[in-house]
């Protein structure tokens, strides 16, 4: 009987106890449970925030986008109605003057030709106008649009003026640029400030010089036996004078009642050597003899008589001159064309008039 008591309260006990490790392990389970529940929550929580957030992101650079694609096509829309170009094409030759839209540049499918690249080496460029517009609409465009990029207008000159050449005037740095019209073209050429700032006052005075000399009645030749043949004012005394290659002469000029001169000296055979070489070569000797310090500037190709040349800048101190490098085809020499003081108007004269002897007796 004891026994049998016994043996029911220790399986009571048994069941109590099983009952509280079931208990415990089943709110350890939940207690488990819960927390994975709230970590993976959590989690997905984080990752719906950053896709939606992308998402949103996504769909204001696309909003963005579109707004301005939308404003530059109405822009662009709006400037052709008005007759103007958003795309500004630089001037043939002028790295920063853009092009005046309504225009179209006179060679541009000569571009490789060559007499085109020594009128572009010149630093000029010329450009058709289309028709309904003027040089009034092109000085206007350049009035809006130059001073963004830089430019200054420091002259305008009217087309009546005597002492300056007509145009409008811009400068930028040390550079400048001379934008006229002439028969409804636009004409743009390269200048430096100094000339910028006086309307090429000073190619004005030389030009009337030189229509004086071309007004000149009383005209002399050159020797017959020069290989140059050249028409100029009595007011001027040729000299000639030997050289260091063979039977070769030279001949300078000199007007009367002045110290200036102008030579024209033979410096070697076509071929030899390059024309710049030529006229380091020239220059060298053109010092030696008249005492002289003339160093190069800067050279560019151009055409005398015909013929390819090298124009040549020159400086000594603050003065300045020039100097041509011409090749004969009659003798096959190569000449030097130079003034011995600053820029003379005869060796213009010169330069535009003077062409090969036809034969060893003109």
């Amino acid at each position: 009987m004891k026994f049998k008591e016994l043996d029911k309260r220790k399986i009571k006990e048994r069941k109590s106890l099983q009952r509280k490790v079931l208990s415990f392990f089943k709110r350890r389970k939940t207690k488990y449970t819960e927390v994975t529940r709230g970590r993976l929550y959590k989690k997905m929580f984080g990752r719906s925030f950053i896709k939606i957030f992308l998402i949103l992101t996504f769909g204001a650079l696309v909003v963005i986008v579109l707004f301005l694609l939308i404003n530059y096509v109405s822009n662009l829309r709006r400037n052709i109605l008005d007759g103007t170009d958003v795309s500004l094409t630089n001037v043939v030759g002028f790295a920063e003057i853009p092009e005046y839209p309504n225009s179209v540049f006179i060679f541009k499918d000569k571009l490789n030709n060559d007499d085109v690249k020594r009128f572009l080496s010149t630093g000029q460029a010329v450009y058709r106008l289309e028709p309904g517009h003027t040089i009034e609409d092109v000085n206007n465009y350049y009035k809006e649009h130059l001073p963004k990029a830089g430019w200054k207008e420091v002259l305008s000159v009217p087309l009546e003026s005597e002492e300056q050449k007509f145009g409008e005037y811009w400068v930028k740095g040390t550079i400048g640029v001379r934008i006229y019209s002439k028969l409804n073209d636009i004409w743009y050429q390269s200048i430096t400030q100094e000339q910028a700032s006086t309307g090429l006052s000073d190619e004005v005075k030389k030009e009337v010089e030189l229509q004086l000399l071309l007004s000149e009645s009383d005209m002399q030749d050159l020797r017959p036996d020069f290989p140059w043949k050249l028409s100029f004012s009595s007011d001027y005394i040729a000299t000639y004078g030997a050289t260091d290659i063979g039977e070769l002469i030279k001949v300078s000029f000199k007007k009367l009642g002045s110290n200036k001169s102008v030579t024209i000296e033979p410096l070697g055979y076509m071929g030899a050597i390059s024309y710049d070489a030529f006229l380091e070569k020239g220059l060298k000797k053109f010092n030696k003899a008249h005492k002289t310090k003339w160093q190069v500037s800067n050279t560019t190709v151009t055409v005398v008589a015909g013929q390819e040349a090298l124009s040549g800048k020159l400086f000594s101190g603050n003065v300045q001159t020039e100097a041509y490098i011409v090749g004969n085809p009659r003798d096959t020499v190569v000449y030097m064309f130079i003034a011995d003081q600053e820029s003379d108007p005869f060796l213009k004269y010169i330069i535009e008039k003077v062409e090969p002897a036809k034969s060893t007796l003109n």
